[in-house]
């Protein structure tokens, strides 16, 4: 809105011919911009002064001619005017100023989310201008990676598992478009609800997790305590500890076996950087990667036969040349080993991959790695994860596990299912390594992405 169209939405909102629509618009201007409230206040004290001074203006001798009565009653009813146009001033000002000054909306609930995650956080009705640091019944959280953890006031804890997109409605209820929420209510807090598209989740004193996918039938698992589920078409039940059910399309609900497996308990603990390998610059078209750098690599030791990959020589997405190319489950960037076209030397850190990272003696982690390979000849291709206690890459090891793949001709090559162990920590301190160990890697084409350890029950 311009200068001059401010100074006339304003000089009709004080005659009262504003509109609904400008009213509406007018507000909003006033809430965010200072100098417009500014103006908005010269007018409303300039409509209060020319009141007054009209309202002052009466005869000044006390003739009796029909002119000077007439004139004393004109004088009476222009000051009743101005008293009553005074007033619609100071109403309007008080009124500017309620919307302007208005308090910020309670906090419902704090929150934190895992290292890596994405998510916006929307409040529509606070103009933008909200300093609140954490959640009110206006925030909408959209997740889009990883994890969101938040706890109420009344000390009910949830952890929402992406993709997902929720809402605090209020303290004892969180309406849930979309996703996966694990919930812990405090004794305080029983009977807080989860609602979805498909249903209502009442606690009764409970731990109990729910699933909105589209597409998919809403879910709700108990694991401990009990669980009012209304499907919102005449069907209720009560589930125990133990229980789970889906709601079918019909509005009834259907018994499932409960799987705590689905939801996450807590934020998880990352203990690797970069274990996608998406942290660094992005790696140039090439065949079979670019040489490993500290800027395409970051968070890793690696040796010299290392390569980074993203799109082979001719753009193709995955590892490998021209056209041959593997990609693995996530389809982006990938680490390969590049001893074929080098030395022909493998199980040496040339070949390697290695970081330390903190963990805590006696707990149990499990390291997770995915694991291809381009074949050009007949033959194996594997790789070694190994782990060292301490800040070493070499000694004694705490474990170690190979994942291979077997191949005859280009028809062969791909990404096979994630390998997985786990081992038990005895320091702060562990190293993980990972060395292309195949019996020869001149036939083909090793490659690895989306390495994890997290902590194992």
């Amino acid at each position: 809105m311009s200068p001059d169209e401010l100074d006339s939405a304003i000089q009709n909102a004080l005659d009262g011919t504003l509109s609904e629509a400008g009213c509406f618009e007018l507000r909003n201007i006033l809430k965010s911009d200072p100098a417009a409230r500014a103006r908005y206040y010269e007018y409303a004290a300039l409509e209060q002064s020319l009141a007054y001074r009209i309202s002052g203006f009466t005869s000044v001798d006390a003739a009796r001619s029909l002119a000077d009565i007439r004139l004393q009653a004109e004088s009476r009813r222009t000051f009743r005017v101005s008293i009553i146009a005074a007033a619609a001033v100071i109403i309007a000002v008080l009124v500017a100023m309620q919307l302007i000054f208005v308090s910020e909306p309670t906090v419902m609930a704090n929150y934190e989310v895992a290292h890596g995650s994405l998510y916006t956080i929307e409040s529509p009705g606070s103009g933008g201008g909200s300093t609140v640091e954490g959640l009110t019944d206006e925030s909408i959280v959209t997740l889009t990676q990883g994890t969101f953890e938040l706890v109420l006031k009344n000390g009910t804890r949830s952890v929402v598992t992406a993709p997902a997109k929720f809402q605090l409605r209020d303290e004892m209820e969180l309406d849930l478009s979309y996703g996966t929420v694990w919930t812990e209510v405090s004794e305080e807090g029983t009977g807080f609800r989860v609602k979805t598209p498909g249903f209502l989740v009442t606690d009764l004193g409970t731990e109990f997790g729910v699933r909105s996918t589209p597409g998919t039938a809403d879910e709700v698992h108990v694991f401990s305590g009990s669980v009012e589920v209304d499907a919102q078409s005449g069907t209720k039940e009560t589930l125990m500890e133990g229980q789970a059910a889906r709601r079918l399309p019909d509005g009834n609900l259907q018994a499932i076996s409960v799987d705590s497996e689905l939801f996450l308990t807590k934020l998880p603990m990352v203990l690797l950087v970069n274990g996608d390998f998406e942290a660094g610059d992005r790696p140039d078209e090439s065949k079979y990667g670019s040489r490993a750098t500290a800027g395409l690599l970051p968070g890793w030791n690696f040796g010299r036969n290392v390569s980074v990959t993203l799109n082979s020589s001719n753009g193709t997405l995955g590892h490998g040349v021209d056209d041959t190319t593997i990609v693995s489950s996530t389809g982006d960037t990938q680490i390969g080993f590049r001893s074929r076209d080098l030395d022909h030397k493998v199980g040496t850190s040339d070949n390697s991959i290695w970081q330390t990272f903190n963990t805590i003696p006696g707990y149990q982690y499990e390291v997770s790695f995915e694991m291809g390979g381009v074949f050009v000849n007949s033959g194996d291709l594997r790789i070694t994860a190994t782990v060292y206690d301490g800040a070493v890459t070499t000694g004694l090891h705490l474990t170690q596990a190979s994942a291979s793949r077997t191949g005859k001709s280009v028809s062969d090559s791909g990404y096979s299912k994630p390998t997985k162990f786990v081992f038990i920590a005895k320091s702060k301190q562990t190293t993980l390594v990972l060395t292309e160990t195949s019996p020869d890697t001149r036939i083909s084409s090793p490659a690895i992405d989306n390495v994890s350890v997290k902590e194992s029950p």
